[in-house]
């Protein structure tokens, strides 16, 4: 435990409030509520403040051991963070693979309508006076963007995010879309 949440010596860990390890101060309560009618609570996770200002994911395993009038809790706590982090990085990535997939499969059921679209916009363009192509062409540059837009969501097989965003990731379909043209 001194090992794992950086404590300099035994007594700097037993002069402090355990409920202030706790990241989350219910995860102390639920640990204490899981424990079965032996007193053992197995495979329960949470987050710990370490010494010098950190967290550690831990797996905590014990058991309630009475001694007398004292009660105290003995057992193993085992540091789960790298797991945590490969298990949250394969989330985040099977989650970025089904935007892809949703990517393209948009892709394709928007292709259709707007090859109608910029196909009937030139048929359009022909008929008309000069001045009234003119107006038109924005609209039909503006659609062949589209179409562009829509030939790299179909052609996305990975996708990159902004990391320096604080909330939830966001895409960042420019620097996707780049990796195709590399």
């Amino acid at each position: 435990m001194l090992e794992l949440l950086k404590f300099k010596d035994r007594e700097a860990l037993l002069g402090i409030d355990a409920t202030a390890l706790y990241v989350d101060p219910d995860d102390r309560e639920r640990w204490h509520q899981l424990r079965d009618a032996a007193g053992v609570t197995r495979d329960f996770h949470c987050e710990l403040r370490t010494h010098d200002g950190g967290t550690v994911w831990v797996r905590l395993n014990a058991r309630l051991v009475r001694d007398g009038e004292h009660e105290y809790w003995e057992g193993t706590v085992e540091d789960i963070t790298s797991q945590r982090r490969a298990d949250e990085a394969e989330r985040r990535a099977e989650t970025l693979r089904a935007v892809a997939q949703l990517a393209n499969a948009a892709a394709h059921e928007i292709n259709n309508p707007l090859a109608v679209i910029v196909g009937r916009l030139e048929l359009l363009r022909r008929d008309l006076t000069t001045d009234q192509r003119g107006r038109l062409a924005p609209i039909v540059e503006a659609s062949k963007q589209i179409a562009k837009i829509i030939t790299h969501m179909g052609r996305l097989t990975r996708l990159e995010t902004l990391d320096d965003l604080p909330a939830s990731p966001m895409l960042d379909l420019r620097r996707s879309a780049e990796q195709l043209t590399k």
